[in-house]
């Protein structure tokens, strides 16, 4: 009886310290910088471009998520722009792109998923700056 008291306290315990060792980890990561690259589109649509058109562009970009290696997420929906044209009218959009570093960034521009992105985004664009940033 009492072994069977020492094993089941000695697995309480063993658990415990599984759990804490656990949550110690996620903390550790929750503080650490992620290592991978953000790149910035700013775009100033065309006057004509139409919103099946921006919409389309959009669902492109999010579309390359899965088939470009090394690309993890897109966003397409836009929360503060403060960026403006030479001619000082503002810019209309942002997508941001998250790569697992500079090669993925590189090698998405060539890959064949980013040139059906293209096709859809390039004629309705008037203008546009890239930005990126990694830790």
């Amino acid at each position: 009886m009492q072994n069977r008291i020492l094993l089941s306290s000695l697995m309480i315990v063993a658990i415990a310290l599984g759990v804490f060792a656990g949550v110690q980890n996620k903390s550790k990561e929750a503080g650490t910088a992620p290592t991978t690259l953000i790149h910035f589109i700013t775009v100033k649509w065309k006057d004509e471009a139409t919103d099946a058109q921006k919409q389309a562009a959009f669902a492109a970009a999010k579309e390359m998520v899965g088939k470009v290696p090394g690309l993890h997420r897109v966003w397409t929906k836009t929360v503060k722009l403060q960026t403006q044209t030479a001619d000082g009218k503002a810019y209309d959009a942002i997508i941001a792109m998250e790569f697992t570093d500079a090669a993925a960034l590189e090698a998405y521009t060539k890959h064949p998923a980013s040139q059906k992105w293209y096709a859809a985004y390039t004629p309705i664009r008037q203008e546009s700056r890239t930005h990126d940033v990694t830790n």
